[in-house]
């Protein structure tokens, strides 16, 4: 057999697969045991599927045989083609003790009786246990990757040269995101603090990140809605809000909470980019997610913050001298006109950072309810007529959106407003009544982090597919970015290539892959990059440095993405329906 195709690898993994469904059949009812054999039946998939694209992609079937594998290795790659053949018999022995260790033979069949009692969970348990299998699931996945990378040519290239890019690459200030990323971390302790409070459903915060304060050194103010209930809700929906201006008043030290492998240098002076000039026109994003997971706190180092954001955040206002104790006391407090002034404080006694709240009725319209930004995307479900002509995106405006959420990401990844498990699916926009009583759509995107008690947080996930998908928050990022690219759901774009709607994350992963040719095609290669990048997390650098606490990974990050998506939109004609 193992001259008829490429060894076992891959004739010998549909076997395996095959046997661990027999295993599995009489345990259907054991939930502990059928998810142990699924998780290792879908990693062997995915390593036949990824070996299967490799060799595709030098122009091979799906299943060559061991000839036809060193006829191609000897022409395309003569120099490396003995060391390649080795990768794959390797992967080879490697399958082929698998299917030893299941008792199966070459055709398929068990070399035992063909009792099916004896298909069971423990001779799966006795002869790979969980050690093994993660042993064999390691070496495939090892040698995969090194046969792809001697095979195929980068994926996504290092950068992207585009002019509009590379001036967007110089104005990133590194000193000036990680004063910002702070802030906003603060500001989530700040907030919850003063929501620990016993409602049902809990409080929600939808912050405004406007990507043109990374632009400027100017005191941050921030306006964020908070959901209350004042009058009996139906179950499970607060949907009452109070938008609240928050500025960041200078702590007396700046403190670093994140690692720093090497911190680049300030860029020189400069003037407001074009991006702050059209403030009016960019649709800019507030984040949603429910508190899921809470990561441990990282050791802070202390750094030097850029020495205008010292100067403007100093000036602190005397105006907002009552600390709030809770908030949730103060927004659900019916008062007419209702106002608030007061400040909040971050718990975190070594930040020393505090918060002052305002409220003014002429400049903060009244919210009506929150939007799904979903269902602002065309659907052939919904026609043109049942649509409202307020609730539709403009490509400028689904662009600008793009780039909001980008930006937002680079400021908030890793952290608590969006954790390890950032759900992407629930931002949204809100629907106002302007002076003029008129109901509008908010200039902004907006979401809400979910303040839930800790006995309501959900469990986190299962990291099953960690090695494909190291992170979700990013990972979120890339499928929103196909949806806003289609103006479709991505439900619907998986659906219309599938024939079915799947809902394993592994169907997810592929489903994303099989979009992005579409995406270059509508978005440019720019963007195209972009979205690949976030959808495969190709970036450069050790693993375990890749991470948003790092400050060399956030300037990747910008260059790679958030300054890709941003030149999209800036490249994009003025739209004629602003927000």
């Amino acid at each position: 057999m193992a001259e008829v195709v490429a060894g076992l690898v891959l004739g010998g993994i549909p076997i395996a697969i095959w046997a661990l469904d027999k295993y599995a059949e009489p345990f259907e009812a054991y939930h502990k045991y059928r998810t142990s054999i699924e998780t290792f039946r879908t990693n062997l998939i995915l390593q036949k599927w990824h070996l299967q694209t490799t060799l595709s992609n030098i122009g091979l079937s799906s299943e060559p045989s061991i000839d036809e594998l060193r006829e191609c290795f000897e022409t395309k790659y003569s120099s490396i083609s003995r060391e390649l053949m080795f990768i794959v018999q390797r992967m080879d022995e490697i399958t082929a003790r698998l299917i030893n260790r299941l008792d199966i033979n070459v055709n398929g069949k068990p070399n035992t009786l063909p009792d099916k009692a004896q298909w069971e969970w423990r001779r799966v348990k006795h002869s790979l246990s969980t050690k093994k299998r993660n042993k064999v699931v390691e070496d495939l996945r090892y040698w995969n990757e090194d046969l792809r990378r001697s095979l195929e040519k980068s994926e996504v290239p290092a950068e992207d040269d585009s002019r509009k890019v590379q001036d967007l690459k110089r104005r990133f200030n590194s000193q000036r995101c990680n004063s910002i990323r702070q802030c906003l971390i603060s500001l989530h302790r700040a907030l919850e603090s003063g929501l620990r409070c016993a409602c049902s459903p809990p409080h929600q915060a939808a912050i405004d990140l406007d990507w043109t304060m990374s632009e400027s050194d100017i005191a941050k103010t921030f306006k964020v809605a908070i959901s209350y209930g004042s009058t009996p809700q139906p179950p499970k929906m607060l949907d009452s809000w109070r938008k609240l201006c928050i500025t960041s008043e200078q702590p007396t030290k700046m403190v670093d909470s994140t690692p720093e492998l090497l911190t680049p240098p300030p860029p020189p002076d400069r003037a407001l980019s074009p991006t702050s000039s059209i403030r009016f026109k960019v649709p800019h994003l507030k984040f949603i997610r429910s508190s899921s997971r809470t990561p441990p706190p990282t050791p802070p180092i202390t750094i030097a913050p850029p020495p205008n954001l010292f100067r403007t955040l100093s000036t602190v206002s005397n105006s907002a001298s009552t600390r709030i104790n809770s908030l949730c006391v103060e927004v659900c407090t019916e008062r007419n006109p209702w106002t608030l002034t007061g400040f909040l404080k971050d718990p975190d006694e070594d930040q020393d950072r505090r918060f002052s709240l305002g409220h003014s009725q002429t400049d903060l319209p009244k919210i009506i309810k929150a939007v799904p930004l979903k269902s602002l995307l065309s659907s052939h479900e919904q026609s043109t007529q049942q649509r409202n002509p307020y609730l539709s995106l403009s490509a400028k405006q689904r662009y600008g959106i793009a780039a909001s959420i980008a930006w937002a990401v680079l400021h908030l990844g890793g952290s608590l407003w969006f954790g390890d498990y950032w759900d992407q699916n629930q931002l949204c926009v809100f629907l106002e009544k302007n002076e003029g009583g008129r109901e509008v759509l908010s200039r902004h995107p907006c979401a809400s982090y979910n303040f839930s008690s800790p006995a309501s947080l959900e469990e986190p996930p299962t990291d099953d597919f960690k090695h494909l998908i190291p992170n979700r928050t990013v990972f979120a990022l890339g499928i929103f970015l196909i949806e806003l690219c289609t103006n479709k759901p991505f439900a619907e774009t998986r659906q219309a290539g599938n024939g079915a709607m799947p809902a394993s994350l592994l169907d997810e992963y592929q489903a994303a892959l099989s979009n992005l040719d579409e995406v270059y095609r509508l978005a440019g290669d720019s963007y195209g990059y972009a979205v690949e990048r976030c959808v495969k997390f190709s970036f450069q650098g050790r693993d375990v440095h890749k991470d948003f606490d790092f400050s060399q990974f956030r300037q990747q990050f910008h260059d790679a993405v958030v300054a890709p998506i941003q030149a999209t939109y800036l490249m994009l004609p003025d739209s004629h329906n602003p927000w």
